[in-house]
Parts: C-alpha cells; sequence; structure tokens
C-alpha cells in the first residue's frame, strides 16, 4: 500500500499530463528482431526494450515463483502500475499467465468456474480481456494508433470535487473545474461502486459453488434521457449504450457478472415530473447505476427543481442505484452532490465541457494530408473546429445547434478560412444498408463515432473500476478471510 502511494505521489498531474500530451500518433513499433542493436529509428535497442524486458521478466517471475497467492498477486499489480508509465505491449505476459488461469480456474468437468480462482487468476482473466478491447481499439476500424492518447488514464480516473472546487465556483461562477473528464461528489462514490461489483462477483462464487443452474448475477446500467441518449438518427446498436455493453460485457463476465444496458432515452422528454415519479415503472426495479442524461440538447429547459426531484426519487429507489450525469459542472451537480449526505446517492459526473475539450483535439481531418488514412471513429469526425460540421447557434428550433453552411463561415474565426464542413456533415451517419430510410438525422442529434467515443469512455472508466475492485478484493480476504459468504455477509 505504502509502496502505490509513493508511486502516485510521484506521478504527473492529470492537468501535468494534458499539458504535455501531443496528439499525434505513436510511432509503429520496430520488431524485436527488425535490428541487431538498433530500432528503425537508429534508438539502442537497450533503451527501448529493456522496460519492457523488465515487466515482463518480474511479472513472471512472481507469477510462477510466488509461493502464494498474495505474492502473485503484487505481480499482477506491478504490472498493471508500470504499464501506465511504459507503454508496452502485455502479449507476451497474457500468453503465460493465461495458461496458468485456465489450468487452475477450470473444473473436472471442463468448464471455467470463477469460485476456483485466485485474485491473481482473477486479475489475469481481466487483463486479458483488456488486451482484447485493446486490439479491437487500435485497429483502423476504430481509432488505430491513437487509442493510448484518448484513453489514457489521465481522461479515465475519476477526481473528487473538492470544496475548493465548490467554493470557487459559487465565487466566480466558473463551470469549468479542469481537465479531469469524470467528477465524483465525494470520495464515497467509488466506495459505493466497487462494493455493488463485489457483492455481484460474491454471489456468482455462491452461485458457483452451490446451485451452477441458476443465472449469473447482473450488473445493470440504465440510460434516461433525450434524443441524444437515445441515439436518434443513429442504429440502435450505435448507441452510447450499446457501445458501453459491448465495451465491458467480456470485462464483467470474467468476475462472473452479467453486464446488461438499457437504453431508455426518450425524445422531447425532460427529467420530472413524470419520469421521476414513475421511476419504478419506467427504469424497472434492478438498477445499480442510473445515466441521467437530459440536458445535452437544452440544457436551459432543465430546471434545477426537476433535478432535485430526480434525485430525490432515485434515492428512495429500491436498489439506491448509482446516479451518473452527462453535464456541465453547475448547480445541477452541486444540488446533487448535497443528496449524498442525505440519502446516500453518490453521483458521478462525465463533463460536457471536458469532453468537447477532447473532441477537439483530435485529429482535424481538413488539416492532415489524407484524412482517408485516418481511423474510421475519427475520419471526418473533427472538421476545423466543429465536430461533425455543427456548431453552437442560436435558433431554438435545431436545439441551438446548426450545420455550418457555406455562408455562416467566417474567415477570420474558423481556421484561415480553410473550413470545409460539408464532408463531416456528410460522414456523420452511417445506417444504411441496415437502415434506408433513417430518421431524425439532423444538426442537433450526434452521429455514430461520437456514441462511440462517449461509450468506450465510460466503458474504460467501469473497467477501472474492475481493477479497483480486485484490489478491495484483497484486502477484505486479509482481513476478513476467503469464505464467501461471511465477505458477501460484510459487504451487505
Amino acid at each position: 500500500h505504502r509502496g502505490r502511494q509513493h508511486f502516485h505521489s510521484n506521478f504527473p498531474s492529470s492537468e501535468e499530463i494534458m499539458r504535455r500530451r501531443k496528439w499525434i500518433p505513436a510511432p509503429s513499433r520496430p520488431s524485436y528482431y527488425s535490428s541487431r542493436h538498433s530500432n528503425e529509428d537508429g534508438q539502442d535497442f537497450i533503451s527501448t526494450r529493456l522496460p519492457t524486458i523488465l515487466i515482463v521478466g518480474s511479472f513472471l517471475a512472481g507469477l510462477f515463483l510466488g509461493k502464494n497467492d498474495f505474492t502473485r498477486t503484487m505481480a499482477v499489480k506491478f504490472t498493471v502500475l508500470s504499464s501506465e508509465v511504459i507503454q508496452s505491449t502485455w502479449d507476451e505476459i497474457l500468453i503465460l499467465a493465461g495458461l496458468a488461469v485456465h489450468k487452475e480456474c477450470i473444473t473436472d468437468d471442463g468448464v471455467e468456474n470463477v469460485a476456483f480462482c485466485s485474485i491473481s487468476q482473477l486479475m489475469g482473466k481481466l487483463m486479458r480481456e483488456r488486451v482484447a478491447l485493446r486490439k479491437k481499439m487500435e485497429s483502423m476500424e476504430e481509432y488505430g494508433p491513437y487509442y493510448t492518447q484518448i484513453f489514457s488514464d489521465a481522461n479515465t480516473k475519476p477526481v473528487v470535487a473538492s470544496e475548493q472546487l465548490i467554493k470557487r465556483f459559487n465565487r466566480v461562477k466558473k463551470t469549468d473545474p479542469g481537465s479531469a473528464l469524470f467528477l465524483l461528489t465525494s470520495s464515497s462514490v467509488k466506495r459505493q461502486l466497487i462494493r455493488r461489483i463485489l457483492i455481484k462477483h460474491m454471489q456468482a462464487v455462491i452461485r458457483e459453488k452451490t446451485v451452477n443452474d441458476l443465472p449469473p448475477p447482473t450488473f445493470t446500467f440504465v440510460t434516461a434521457g433525450d434524443a441524444t441518449a437515445a441515439g436518434h438518427g443513429n442504429l440502435f446498436s450505435q448507441s452510447y449504450t450499446a457501445i458501453l455493453q459491448d465495451t465491458v460485457e467480456n470485462a464483467f463476465a470474467s468476475l462472473g457478472i452479467q453486464f446488461v444496458a438499457k437504453n431508455y432515452g426518450m425524445g422531447q422528454y425532460s427529467s420530472g415530473p413524470e419520469l421521476s415519479l414513475c421511476m419504478n415503472e419506467v427504469y424497472g426495479l434492478d438498477i445499480d447505476v442510473l445515466m441521467w442524461d437530459f440536458a445535452s440538447l437544452q440544457p436551459k429547459y432543465e430546471h434545477l427543481r426537476r433535478t432535485v426531484l430526480w434525485t430525490n426519487r432515485a434515492g428512495m429507489h429500491p436498489t439506491r442505484p448509482i446516479l451518473f450525469s452527462f453535464d456541465t459542472f453547475g448547480e445541477r451537480f452541486l444540488k446533487i452532490k448535497e443528496f449524498d449526505g442525505i440519502t446516500g446517492t453518490g453521483a458521478i459526473l462525465m463533463q460536457s465541457e471536458a469532453l468537447q475539450r477532447l473532441k477537439l483535439m483530435l485529429p482535424d481531418s481538413n488539416a492532415v494530408l489524407d484524412p482517408e488514412k485516418l481511423p474510421a471513429a475519427l475520419r471526418y469526425y473533427h472538421c476545423d473546429g466543429t465536430i461533425e460540421g455543427a456548431i453552437q447557434c442560436e435558433d431554438p428550433m435545431r436545439n441551438f445547434v446548426c450545420d455550418l453552411e457555406d455562408d455562416m463561415l467566417d474567415e477570420t474565426e474558423i481556421n484561415g478560412g480553410a473550413a470545409n464542413p460539408k464532408i463531416c456533415r456528410k460522414e456523420k451517419f452511417q445506417t444504411k444498408p441496415q437502415c434506408m430510410d433513417a430518421r431524425y438525422q439532423v444538426s442537433w442529434h450526434p452521429g455514430w463515432k461520437d456514441h462511440i467515443l462517449k461509450g468506450r469512455l465510460l466503458g474504460h472508466f467501469l473497467i477501472n473500476i474492475l481493477d479497483d475492485s480486485l484490489f478491495e478484493l484483497e484486502r477484505l480476504k486479509s482481513v476478513i478471510g476467503s469464505d464467501p459468504k461471511h465477505i458477501l455477509a460484510h459487504l451487505e
């Protein structure tokens, strides 16, 4: 524990990482055998490969030579922490670690069973799913070489809303709390989320040790919101809720948990009073995380009193879900924070301003030499300071989001007059040939690239929470023992 504290105390802050970062794709790494002593850039082989060799060697030594599960767990922890500093592939590690995981976690009938997995083996299973997801997202069908910069810990690690931050907002009404994409109402929110995950995991362990024919425990993520949350203009499978399901379901399954994401977004609806007062009937009685996304289109029309009613009713829900909200940092979030100490309903804010800054730092399709060589999820997404060719406007009939037409271009404001938003508008939606007559493809509805970015970021946030959950499970086992029934009783 002291080692991890020392590591993080010497690690640069999120703001420092954002200042240092240059949003350019990392050069492709040469093969180990491309040169005897140097790589393609002429750099010394030892200086470029020694960190990876040390990580792989220390992990394998701890995994196979460790005399107990604690030693093997610390080997996995060291690998996770080291990989945050040194960008290295985990393929070599996981090929060997996966053999040990499958060998020891499979029962006599050949079925993989999480009830027989140690903490280090669970970490190995989760790491394998991380690598599989990374390979998928590093393909040119998604983010290619830009994956590491977009989905770094600086963008997916949560930050607690401090009292100094709140005082600054109350004093100057500054709605930008910094570069943090995920903001917590308190430090207890993360503990509540970890506790929910561990309860599900222990239920899975007990189920597999006793009656294995029952369905696995489910972790339910419910999206409530307007037309943006519903994904209007896109295929249902392209909405960020469906992308979230695709991102994390295998990671949760590695712990014996079935992840279920439900999209209840509806156009032309506000959060209250109907949806707030009928929350059980609309969203169901089994909710672990409830997403509030009603301010994407017209935040001025989502009155504060509706947010108060929504938060109050969520605190009265039978499962007391963790609240997510996609919004600006302001009075709505601070009002939700007040309920954290009253009803115990913690909340996590996904900041729309921070996400917008992240989008504008992505490669500009009008600035690169050949935009066709960009990864599919970034190609014609950012065009001359606009996202998908849309800008903020004063037209309430278009929800204050208009397509940037040729007669609206200002040569002094948009990159010296080189703007060409038409191609971004043309490539915004991708519904053919599955749906030839898709409706609601308008300027104020985001396209599939916007949804996949949001869903993948949410997914990486939850996968990081899974990592922390396994660390917490290791601590609990060292304190109260390994009996799953005792751990479950303690968590409940």
